[in-house]
């Protein structure tokens, strides 16, 4: 990674993330080279509130800008409002879930339904090689993503109610 592209990245005010994205690296490595070349993104240069200034819309009310607190350094503003994280997040979940039901087929497996990515559940016929860490998938790296879906089945929400309801004899 040259110094240089990575120079002009962090003056553009972009985050790791951000970073890594743009060049399709992992946030770690990121994190590595600007370490190396002795940088730091916005995120960390900036303590002043009045340096801060949401990435996406341009909002400075730092009540409404997302804060974290840093074991040892206080409270820290994120480059992001709340709600600018909020939709970014949703949008890289949705694109998470519908990346993992392209690759379980594209429908339900039972009956073809194929209409609403958010209808679309994913069942596991043996739950005892469920991923310990199921409800988080979300959070994972579409490469783990893969891994714990792979034990699924892709099945719309009607057909996974009555999958369930058949395993408890209709009680």
């Amino acid at each position: 990674m040259s110094e240089k592209d990575l120079k002009s990245l962090v003056e553009k005010g972009m985050s790791q993330r951000q970073i890594a994205e743009k060049l399709g690296c992992s946030q770690s490595t990121v994190k590595y080279w600007l370490k190396k070349y002795g940088m730091k993104t916005k995120f960390l240069q900036c303590n002043k509130e009045k340096d801060f200034k949401c990435a996406d819309c341009g909002e400075t009310n730092t009540k409404k800008l997302l804060t974290l607190k840093r074991k040892g350094e206080g409270y820290l503003h994120h480059s992001l409002c709340n709600s600018c994280h909020n939709k970014r997040t949703i949008a890289r979940q949705r694109d998470y879930k519908k990346k993992a039901v392209e690759f379980k087929g594209g429908k339900c497996a039972e009956c073809g339904y194929n209409k609403c990515l958010g209808s679309l559940h994913f069942h596991h016929p043996d739950p005892t090689v469920k991923e310990p860490n199921w409800r988080n998938i979300r959070n994972m790296s579409f490469a783990k993503m893969k891994s714990a879906i792979e034990k699924c089945i892709l099945v719309c929400a009607n057909c996974h109610g009555e999958i369930h309801w058949n395993q408890t004899d209709g009680r």
